[in-house]
């Protein structure tokens, strides 16, 4: 498996993500459903996973005025596979490098699986509509010696 940042070049492995997502994984992640693939070009960072061949997640930091937008999505296929944890490792370390000071999403209330793992890393909710959660992640400060 590999972690590969996305770039104008080699944009299609999005599009071979989206292709493998499966229906269920693409109901909870519908940010390319009023997007087109152009939008990255604005993100702060893309990523997907790769697999034999197969990119089998993503990820994103997407900037949105003032606010920096999370978005991970993985393949129903490998879901439970750590998979969501690795992509999230991967795009707090990048923000962390970054200093982005503070990281937003949004969350179905019955997305089950994502909100623990949101939750494991620091993301607090802040917001709540009838079907989504918004969460928030502060980067912590630093505690020098």
């Amino acid at each position: 498996m590999e972690i590969i940042r996305i770039t104008a070049t080699n944009r299609p492995l999005v599009t071979d993500f989206l292709k493998i997502a499966g229906a269920t994984t693409l109901q909870k992640f519908r940010y390319y459903d009023s997007r087109s693939l152009d939008i990255m070009d604005h993100h702060l960072a893309t990523f997907v996973i790769r697999h034999q061949d197969s990119s089998i997640a993503y990820g994103h930091l997407d900037r949105e005025e003032d606010t920096i937008w999370l978005g991970i999505a993985i393949a129903e296929n490998f879901q439970g596979k750590g998979l969501g944890t690795l992509m999230m490792t991967h795009l707090l370390s990048y923000a962390r490098l970054q200093e982005i000071p503070k990281i937003k999403l949004a969350v179905d209330l019955d997305n089950e699986a994502a909100i623990p793992l949101y939750k494991k890393f620091g993301f607090k909710i802040c917001q709540q509509t009838p079907k989504i959660f918004f969460m928030e992640w502060t980067l912590p400060a630093f505690r020098g010696s």
